[in-house]
């Protein structure tokens, strides 16, 4: 509080203490931002028990040949995990910082500290998306700003009004400068992903370490509509960590949705 006491006032751009709408947006959008973070680290991304979830699973996978034939039931690398020592099934993979195995993991967020799988994948979607319009927003105001400020004044005060008259907007307008193409690029490739209906892990493992002919999907903007909508209509499965009261209808359910 004391440093921003000496600040001087115009340090913050007057376009967003002059617009009420403007004001008004980018605090919902903060509200919704941090909703979402909230809802992704708090929501079980898909983690598998080690214990009880895997007897049902084999009896299920036995009984019903879900996502996997007979043959394919056998221990192999490709559906049976070493470390829990249970069969997965289709796009389950293991999570070695969080040491279980979550169906449809797309990868581990070190940022949120947190696995994004089947239950969670959604909000993470849209939270890169509310980021990305929180960022351009904060890009337009700042550059608005400066534009306005340096064809009104000289060259050789461009410095002053960076450093001096502007420090706070000149701080915004670095970082959101660095951070546009990293959230673009995160925002493009899942887009991607959605549409060819792959994770992040199972994309680069494939794309790096398998012939191209992988036996992915072809992107398509279609595709990709159709995904983005059934990725958002569809229910929300329950977490499989609450086995003990879950039917083995229920289990059936969620393991083939």
């Amino acid at each position: 509080m004391i440093v921003l006491k000496k600040l001087p006032y115009s340090s913050l751009p007057a376009v967003y203490d002059n617009n009420t709408f403007l004001k008004n947006t980018v605090w919902i959008l903060y509200g919704v931002f941090i909703y979402l973070v909230l809802r992704i680290i708090t929501t079980d991304p898909g983690i598998i028990p080690k214990d009880t979830f895997s007897e049902s699973l084999r009896r299920i996978i036995l009984e019903e040949s879900l996502f996997m034939s007979m043959r394919a039931y056998e221990k192999n690398e490709k559906n049976y995990c070493v470390v829990c020592h249970h069969n997965m099934p289709e796009k389950t993979f293991h999570c070695r910082r969080c040491n279980c195995c979550v169906l449809d993991l797309d990868h581990h967020c070190k940022a949120l500290g947190s696995c994004i799988g089947k239950r969670n994948y959604h909000f993470f979607v849209l939270m890169l998306f509310v980021l990305l319009i929180i960022n351009v927003i904060a890009f337009t105001i700042s550059t608005s700003l400066f534009y306005q400020e340096f064809s009104t004044t000289g060259r050789s005060e461009w410095l002053c009004i960076l450093f001096k008259k502007y420090p706070l907007s000149g701080a915004l307008q670095l970082t959101t400068s660095l951070m546009f193409f990293p959230i673009t690029y995160m925002n493009t490739l899942h887009c991607k992903l959605i549409s060819c209906e792959v994770g992040t892990y199972y994309y680069f493992l494939h794309t790096y370490n398998s012939p191209p002919d992988n036996g992915m999907k072809k992107f398509t903007l279609k595709k990709m509509l159709i995904n983005y909508f059934k990725l958002f209509k569809k229910p929300k499965q329950p977490s499989l960590l609450r086995i003990g009261h879950v039917s083995d209808d229920k289990l059936l359910s969620i393991i083939r949705n």
